[in-house]
């Protein structure tokens, strides 16, 4: 493989902590296990082909980005399919149209316009809004074992400032498991030797009507937010320095974005996009290279051929307590108080209002009243005096 293609190639001079990307690679389990598991428990998708979707993406994410770049399933679409909104077919169109859509947008260079024309402020308000969302989801997961959430984030914010590399994921998800088989009644399913493929979808018109009707406005507006531009702004904020920064950009997510979701919706493959609550998940769980990414996409790939529809079963393995405390945690993480306290008192009451608007409506609506916001204040505010030695 080149070495401009190679997961390894940015690590040659450096070592790597191998138990961190194993634990951060199922960091993002928080936001990835809800939203498959409710599609699959609904019956009518194929889980081979979402799970061989995920893996693919997952293994090309590491090896093109070579830094910790999530891939999730698409929220507001998952969201309409589980309520059933939409049919599988129409599932299938609303990736097909949004990859094609993404595409266009990343290859017109569209992307370096609007990073340039939105305020980072209005980026910051959104990070914000969105990782007190994902507390707020965490946390009515399991809304009677509140205080066990509250338990795992400060056990994972303990070891994030202990001295010692121990991958709290990873610890957690092996608890957990086992919790599960000891006292939880469940068992480990009998997996019969098989491979399984996936079969081929092709939506009809009517699908590209419903899709276009329900779903692909609302999750564009978060796709553009949250996958595209701040994930390429937090990537900057835990690599300043890195070779691989020119690689993590709004043009680049959208284009890998688009293209997978095109190449692989037709197998049956979830609409699936970039996070920046994902890649926060996977670096404070320890993932700092594209390694996690392959561990992750590898892991997808395994369950997809040779378990099928069995894993299902291997993924409730896994207790919805744990669950909720690693997307928590990924939420605190993501709203960064710290960045928030340190901006000045205008931007920070800017900042708050989008968040605000973030977590009532949507990302999207966040998005363009905060960039009118921050024009009209442009605006308002008088120029700073400069004082000549």
């Amino acid at each position: 493989m080149p070495d401009h293609l190679s997961v390894f190639h940015s690590v040659k001079a450096s070592k790597v902590n191998w138990a961190g990307e194993l634990s951060g690679a199922y960091g993002d389990l928080g936001t990835f296990l809800p939203l498959v598991m409710g599609i699959l428990l609904l019956g009518q998708f194929d889980t081979t082909g979402i799970l061989i979707g995920f893996g693919v993406f997952a293994l090309a994410s590491g090896l093109f980005f070579r830094r910790p770049v999530p891939v999730q399933p698409m929220k507001a679409i998952a969201a309409y399919a589980i309520v059933g909104g939409l049919t599988p077919a129409a599932v299938t169109a609303s990736g097909l149209v949004l990859g094609v859509v993404l595409l266009v947008l990343g290859a017109t260079r569209l992307f370096r316009r609007l990073d340039r024309w939105v305020p980072a402020v209005v980026l910051a308000g959104i990070q914000l809004g969105l990782g007190i969302s994902l507390v707020f989801i965490s946390v009515s997961l399991v809304a009677s074992l509140w205080y066990c959430v509250l338990l795992i984030v400060l056990f994972l914010l303990a070891l994030q400032g202990s001295r010692f590399q121990v991958p709290g994921a990873l610890v957690l998800l092996i608890s957990g498991v086992l919790w599960s088989l000891i006292w939880g009644g469940h068992t480990i399913p009998a997996l019969p030797f098989k491979i399984y493929w996936p079969e081929l979808h092709f939506p009809e018109w009517s699908d590209f009507k419903l899709a276009l009707q329900s779903a692909v406005l609302p999750q564009f507006a978060m796709t553009l937010t949250n996958a595209v531009l701040l994930t390429a702004l937090v990537s900057s904020q835990y690599f300043p320095d890195s070779a691989d920064r020119d690689r993590i950009t709004p043009r680049y997510l959208a284009i890998s974005t688009g293209f997978f979701n095109v190449l692989l919706a037709p197998i049956g493959a979830f609409p699936m996009c970039h996070g920046a609550g994902g890649m926060v998940a996977h670096y404070h769980l320890g993932a700092r290279r594209g390694i996690a990414m392959v561990i992750f996409g590898i892991t997808c790939l395994l369950l997809g051929l040779f378990v099928g529809a069995q894993s299902l079963l291997l993924l409730a393995l896994v207790p919805a307590v744990i669950v909720s405390g690693l997307l928590a945690y990924a939420g605190l993480q993501l709203a960064n108080l710290q960045k928030f306290w340190k901006q000045s008192v205008a931007d920070r009451w800017l900042v708050l209002a989008v968040a605000v608007i973030c977590v009532a409506v949507n990302a999207g609506v966040a998005l363009i009243v905060g960039i009118v916001l921050s024009r009209l204040l442009q605006k308002m505010t008088p120029p700073a005096s400069i004082d000549l030695p």
